[in-house]
């Protein structure tokens, strides 16, 4: 007996350690891989005045709203000229205190002195510099009427080295104390006072002489014409602020002169100088509806500066949707298509569809009733929020006070809010035009403290919805048919059908088919298709299908897809359940409760029960895993039992 029990007994303890192994391994592999950190995007979309002290007290600008926010200090030091080098994301200039050049970290908490190796210059009265986007460091000094200029590369180790230097007449005008390089160009661009306005001109840094580019027609107060900061971005916007009155000014260069100026909100004014990262966007949202609703830059227009924007994934802490994307101007056009329609995106190539927040809004011809409108908003961000929408009820071109509805939106909170909107001081029927705009409880913009229309913002964003007169029908239907079981790896197609049943065609319709609680059992499998192909296009897009398009007068538009059920083991909850979200007028209207929608009516969603788990692939592991602990235990009591009835003997 004794004999039995050796033999056999490193095969018993064996069996323990597979079926552990075994637990182990499914443990192992159920463990999902770490997230990857987003990549660092560069520099900060602020603009930042530096007042001279010393101490040089410094202020971050909202380059949309033009708002002020203490940024730093820098103690001890008078600093001026200065530029923002994007290749090393460290501001350069002079102290003229000190008469020495110095290095200052972006967070103003490093201040380094500096030898401009082969530099014999001057070192007093140095008002004016930028750096280009190569790393050079301009600056000038003025004397009669003779600009003196200066290079100097900072990419050299380990001092940065002087480059070169020249003069050049002056060009028409005075109180132009700074200069800005504008990407994409070969010239640093000033703003200058003649008199009776301002004078943008431009030096060329390869022929190293002025240029006129035009006159900005409506700066004429002498207040604001001391242009003592100046600014570029990539999109080509010149901006200005003024010594005098703090003002902050926008133009867009690539306009055609005499150029208008789009006034911001006044900073402190006594300021000394400005830079900014002109390589960093200044990711702002824009509506389209319409231009009367003023929905232009020039007719202060709503814009919301996209604070935190995510250029990779167009997602910000707080949104209307589940996406968005920047615009360099309002977009209007018939339909309240515009930003939909925009490929531009912050890259110069990019597309997102960022209008569905609100989807489409469509009321019945002849009614009266108040339109109930849902809208998704997303709030990552810490703070609460209110949601604002307005329809023009009684289409006068305008958005009015009695005409808006809001609701507050709490930090956090992603999902539906509902919105209901007066009634029309008449029935309903003709198209309109609807707008919706989300504010950050901490934004003291106008805007958003007195729930505006138009304005600039900070954080938040705006979609402008064309409400049309009509009526649709909408419907799902599957292969396998609605309510069938269906296997691990069966494919299922799903058939979405548009009626349009109205007296009017529809145009920008947009449907939304909800598949969160498919994706987390199946996958999509090929593109959508859209039949006929002229009357738009559908997607996949996080967990929804999205169709926008038009439907004639009659008409009848189809979308079709399919979905594969993933192996047993991959399941979520081993059903797939959808519905479609489709606008007042119809039974796929959804109901808004607790952030969640719901739809009702049968033929607005479609239900399938996934088969018992397939014992292929990964779901090999269950079974395996119960045999393991089972022989293991098994092998642990007869190895025990053997082992009392060998000491019994």
């Amino acid at each position: 007996m004794k004999q039995w029990v050796k033999e056999r007994k490193m095969p018993l303890l064996s069996l323990v350690l597979v079926g552990m192994a075994i637990s182990a391994l499914a443990i192992v592999m159920g463990q999902p891989e770490p997230t990857a950190a987003a990549p660092y995007l560069g520099c900060s979309p602020n603009g930042y005045i530096f007042k001279y002290g010393p101490p040089t007290q410094v202020q971050g600008i909202d380059m949309v709203t033009g708002a002020g926010s203490a940024a730093g200090s820098i103690p001890g030091r008078q600093f001026n000229a200065v530029g923002y080098n994007p290749k090393d994301n460290n501001f350069y200039g002079w102290d003229l205190q000190a008469g020495v050049p110095i290095k200052v970290s972006s967070d103003f908490a490093t201040v380094t002195p500096l030898t401009f190796t082969g530099y014999s210059g001057p070192t007093a009265n140095l008002f004016s510099g930028d750096v280009d986007e190569d790393g050079y460091y301009w600056f000038f000094t003025v004397s009669g009427g003779t600009t003196t200029w200066y290079r100097v590369n900072l990419n050299t180790s380990p001092n940065p080295t002087f480059v070169e230097s020249g003069s050049t007449a002056n060009p028409t005008g005075s109180e132009g104390t700074d200069w800005a390089f504008v990407p994409g160009t070969d010239n640093l661009y000033r703003g200058m006072d003649n008199g009776t306005n301002i004078t943008i001109v431009a030096f060329n840094r390869t022929s190293k002489t002025y240029s006129t580019v035009g006159v900005v027609s409506n700066i004429t107060a002498s207040a604001d014409r001391n242009m003592g900061a100046v600014y570029a971005d990539p999109k080509g916007n010149f901006y200005m602020s003024s010594h005098g009155s703090g003002k902050l000014w926008r133009v867009d260069l690539g306009d055609t002169p005499p150029f208008t100026a789009v006034e911001l909100d006044a900073a402190d004014p006594n300021s000394n100088d400005g830079a900014r990262c002109a390589l960093a966007s200044v990711p702002t949202d824009f509506g389209d509806a319409p231009s009367s609703f003023d929905t232009l830059i020039a007719d202060d227009g709503p814009r919301h500066n996209v604070g935190s924007f995510n250029v990779f994934d167009s997602t910000a802490p707080l949104m209307l949707g589940k996406k968005i994307d920047i615009e360099n101007d309002g977009l209007p056009n018939a339909d309240a298509s515009g930003d939909d329609d925009d490929h531009e995106g912050i890259s110069g190539g990019g597309f997102v569809d960022d209008e569905r927040g609100v989807t489409h809004i469509v009321a019945t011809p002849g009614s009266s009733v108040p339109l109930n409108v849902p809208a998704y908003v997303t709030n990552a961000s810490s703070q609460a929020a209110m949601l604002v929408g307005w329809i023009d009820l009684d289409n006068d071109g305008t958005f009015e006070t009695g005409e808006r509805v809001s609701a507050g939106v709490a930090a956090g909170f992603s999902g539906y809010k509902n919105l209901i909107f007066p009634a029309p001081p008449a029935p309903y029927s003709v198209n309109t035009y609807a707008r919706f705009r989300i504010f950050s409880a901490t934004d003291s913009s106008p805007a958003a403290t007195s729930q505006l229309p138009t304005g600039p913002a900070t954080g938040g964003e705006v979609e402008d919805v064309f409400v049309q007169v009509g009526t649709y029908d909408v419907s799902k239907t599957a292969n396998p048919a609605e309510g069938s079981t269906v296997d691990p790896g069966q494919t299922v197609t799903y058939t979405l059908t548009i009626r349009n049943t109205g007296p009017t065609a529809l145009n920008n319709l947009k449907i939304d088919d909800n598949l969160s609680d498919v994706l987390d059992d199946a996958t999509v499998q090929g593109t959508p298709t859209v039949s006929p192909s002229s009357a738009g296009s559908a997607n996949v897009s996080g967990n929804t299908l999205e169709f926008a398009g038009d439907v004639g007068m009659g008409g009848t538009v189809t979308i079709t897809y399919a979905v594969k059920v993933k192996d047993g083991g991959s399941l979520g909850n081993a059903a797939l359940n959808n519905f479609v979200l489709a606008a007042h007028s119809t039974s796929c209207h959804p109901q808004i409760s607790d952030s969640n929608a719901t739809v009702n009516d049968p033929d607005c969603k479609t239900n399938h029960r996934v088969n018992a788990l397939a014992d292929t692939g990964s779901n090999i592991l269950l079974p395996l895993l119960v045999a393991g602990s089972l022989i293991g235990s098994a092998g642990a009591a007869l190895y025990l039992t053997r082992k009392r009835l060998s000491l019994s003997n």
